[in-house]
């Protein structure tokens, strides 16, 4: 594996944030339906074990690849707004170029895999991803347990969905919402796939949340329906018209 991102400091600040999602995720678990509130805790392992699974197969399997790169270009944003912070906010409102690549980053910044600026959606990825570095001190491993985390979460609240409506048993439901091995392996690390997913589901729980269970419409609730939409329009597009369509028919 590579010493940039399996080191002591590294896995110490994973083990950290470990700790505390697992101290978070117990305390929501308690708060949840008693009648499934054994699938929390396994829903929130489940994804940090295919997350960490992911990281590591890219790791020592790839040398690297999608994953690592998004996690370079983060550090090197995290890296500028230590030195310019203004530089660091235009840059997370600016298409990528070659002439910002050039102002914005240097030998003290450490330089973003270049073929990031050839696709705005994948550096796009880089800009999401330098928030969370912030909060995880660069940490590569601790970094994928907080999309795995945010994955959990987004997932969890679909299969409560799902519970209310009452469409599926819940079992089959956990099963084929919660505990999807293929899908918690590609949609739980630091990738395009986790971003557009997690989206989705947010999206999907709460516009049936307002439209379908008529509970009140909250801000917070605009706010996460909107964040999402403009996270997929950014990243995957033409998903917004893949999941209009079935959310129109359901209606």
């Amino acid at each position: 594996m590579e010493s940039n991102y399996v080191s002591f400091y590294d896995i110490s600040i994973a083990t950290l944030w470990l700790i505390i999602f697992l101290v978070i995720a117990n305390s929501r678990a308690k708060k949840a339906d008693p009648d499934i509130r054994k699938y929390y805790m396994r829903n929130v392992f489940f994804k940090f074990f295919f997350a960490i699974s992911f990281a590591v197969v890219y790791l020592v399997y790839y040398g690297g690849g999608d994953t690592t790169a998004y996690w370079d270009g983060a550090v090197a944003l995290n890296n500028l707004f230590v030195n310019s912070p203004s530089l660091y906010f235009e840059n997370l409102i600016s298409e990528p170029s070659p002439e910002i690549f050039s102002k914005h980053f240097n030998v003290d910044t450490g330089y973003p895999p270049s073929w990031l600026f050839k696709e705005p959606e994948a550096w796009f990825i880089c800009k999401i991803a330098s928030i969370v570095s912030f909060i995880t001190f660069k940490s590569y491993f601790a970094g994928t347990l907080f999309f795995a985390f945010l994955t959990a979460m987004a997932s969890w609240r679909v299969f409560e969905l799902i519970v209310k409506l009452g469409t599926h048993k819940t079992n089959i439901a956990a099963l084929c919402i919660l505990f999807v091995p293929s899908v918690s392996f590609w949609c739980t690390g630091i990738s395009k796939d986790s971003v557009v997913f997690i989206s989705i589901l947010n999206l999907l729980y709460f516009v049936f949340n307002i439209m379908v269970l008529r509970n009140a419409i909250k801000l917070k609730h605009v706010l996460v329906i909107l964040i999402s939409i403009f996270l997929i329009y950014h990243v995957r597009s033409f998903i917004l018209a893949a999941i209009a369509a079935p959310i129109f028919m359901s209606f």
